[in-house]
């Protein structure tokens, strides 16, 4: 967990929600794509302008999920809920 919130420190932090389920999907798909020579670096470029657009609890959402720490059973009712305000959007 140290990884994910040192790694997030420095990424600046959204007022609101700018991205969706939908759009973190799709950039997890292209960050996973992104292959060869300067990948790696690529890569964290790509997650850290993702990032940007997530507010701070996203964030850590997205860092634990990335990493494995995410506690799926505790936050059952947190995905329900951004499922449920995806669909309605």
């Amino acid at each position: 967990m140290f990884f994910a919130i040192s790694f997030i420190i420095s990424i600046p932090i959204a007022i609101s929600i700018v991205i969706t389920m939908l759009e973190v999907h799709a950039r997890f798909d292209c960050i996973a794509a992104i292959s060869g020579l300067g990948s790696s670096s690529e890569r964290t470029r790509a997650l850290r302008e993702l990032l940007a657009r997530a507010t701070q609890d996203n964030q850590l959402f997205l860092s634990r999920l990335l990493i494995g720490e995410l506690r799926q059973g505790a936050q059952e009712g947190v995905m329900a809920e951004a499922i449920s305000k995806a669909t309605l959007s």
